[in-house]
């Protein structure tokens, strides 16, 4: 019964190519927020008709997990040359939190999609926010109103913490030939965690299938959509630093393709735990700006 269930869903996906023309998924930033703050995600699909996407098939509005509220999705959509694009936008509150920071998921959403005969779905997938609590764990009272104390202005400690500084700034240029660049977690990077993590789990079928999709959401991520296998050309167009790895991705997608399309076929094309760990190690790199 899970193999038919398998067989169906790679199916499903193997439609997606011809069908869906474009899926762009543009996810909220990761940290930052507090108790009462919203934030969306906006979605951009293109279904070549007869498919249209079925709208009451989308999450109804209400309470949408432990900490998140759903509005109702809003929807635009438009019709040209054979197919027919949609903005959609789902709303989202925070309406919990704990005591201390934490991570917490903005679950997967299913697009439904329908030609009236077979009923097919895109999987939008599921990301992670970092809330705040207003005040710290232990804070249960406020402080006494006090008149802070004379500061007294101390030159030497100073130019002490300015050496510090940009004696800091140098030794990373140095490292890294470059300024460092502030940003949230590396999708490559937590592709790496997760493939070392599904390679201490064993390595079996299902942890095997858990690392190649975390590599391909890592592609995602960098790309700002959907990448398929066809479409490698323009993602190192746009990201040409990926472009001296343009053999071993290739070939990444194809083994890909082949072991989730054609299962026991291809299973001689498999990756080992160390060859894929490699693989991505060397886009983490590319990632970082080292090479």
């Amino acid at each position: 019964m899970a193999a038919l269930a398998l067989a169906t869903s790679l199916a499903a996906a193997a439609a997606d190519e011809r069908i869906i023309t474009r899926l762009d998924i543009e996810q909220p930033r990761s940290f930052g927020y507090h108790i009462g703050d919203r934030f969306s995600r906006d979605i951009k699909l293109e279904l070549r008709a007869p498919y249209v996407l079925d709208t009451k098939a989308l999450p109804a509005a209400g309470r949408f997990s432990e900490f998140l509220t759903l509005d109702t999705p809003r929807i635009t959509s438009s019709a040209r040359d054979g197919a027919t694009s949609y903005d959609i936008r789902f709303d989202y509150q925070v309406v919990n939190v704990g005591l201390e920071a934490a991570s917490i998921a903005v679950p997967h959403h299913d697009l439904q999609y329908s030609n009236g005969q077979e009923v097919l779905k895109a999987l939008i997938p599921d990301t992670r926010i970092t809330v705040t609590p207003l005040r710290a764990k232990d804070d249960a009272t406020l402080a006494a109103n006090t008149a802070p104390a004379p500061r007294v202005f101390d030159a030497t400690a100073l130019w002490a913490c300015a050496t510090s500084l940009v004696l800091s700034v140098l030794g990373l240029v140095f490292m890294h030939g470059r300024l460092p660049s502030w940003r949230r977690a590396r999708p490559f990077m937590l592709a790496f965690d997760e493939v070392r993590a599904a390679q201490r789990r064993g390595w079996r079928d299902e942890d095997y299938t858990a690392a190649l999709r975390a590599v391909h959401r890592a592609f995602n991520a960098t790309a700002g959509r959907t990448v398929f296998a066809d479409a490698l050309t323009e993602f190192f167009h746009e990201h040409p630093a990926y472009a001296g790895l343009h053999a071993p991705l290739t070939e990444f997608f194809a083994r890909s393709r082949g072991f989730f399309f054609a299962p026991g076929v291809v299973h001689d094309e498999r990756y080992s735990a160390s060859e894929l760990a490699a693989l991505v190690k060397r886009c983490c790199d590319v990632e970082r700006g080292l090479t």
